[in-house]
């Protein structure tokens, strides 16, 4: 199996439900399969979308997107990439970039690519880590109905590639 497709489906099966199909109140991307939902993509038909068509879907729109064939590391790969499922492709690259200390510009090219690559791995997650859980204790304390997501957000953070 290509490398990518272990990295999109950790991402889809710990934290996007898998293949359900659900609706969770006040969430966001409001009615979701694979993780894939139909606020972002309604010309898509969920109850028919396949396992595949997710993976390819997730290939195009995350993981090309910020480039995470160049990233040496699979833990930071993964790391990024589930950032960007979950907040968006900028915010993750910004939440990148500020980890790093390059300039925060929202867009993974050839300087924030070398910063990582050359970067302590584990040191770089620690600091990756304390920027997401900061980001979603910002989203929590400016809506209050989101304080439900914040144990699942938190466990997000924390988790490890593997």
């Amino acid at each position: 199996m290509e490398s990518y497709k272990k990295i999109i489906l950790k991402t889809i099966n710990e934290f996007e439900g898998g293949s359900l199909l659900h609706t969770v109140a006040n969430d966001a991307g409001g009615t979701t399969r694979y993780g894939i939902s139909q606020r972002a993509y309604p010309k898509i038909d969920l109850t028919k979308i396949t396992q595949d068509e997710a993976i390819e879907i997730y290939k195009q729109d995350y993981y090309d997107k910020l480039k995470l064939e160049q990233v040496l590391n699979d833990s930071l790969r993964w790391k990024i990439f589930d950032i960007a499922v979950n907040m968006g492709v900028s915010r993750a690259c910004k939440i990148v970039q500020e980890a790093i200390g390059v300039p925060v510009d929202g867009l993974i090219g050839s300087v924030t690519l070398t910063a990582i690559n050359y970067s302590d791995a584990e040191l770089l997650l620690k600091k990756i880590e304390k920027l997401q859980v900061y980001h979603y204790a910002t989203i929590c304390r400016a809506n209050e109905v989101q304080y439900k997501f914040l144990k699942g957000w938190n466990r997000r953070a924390f988790s490890k590639w593997s």
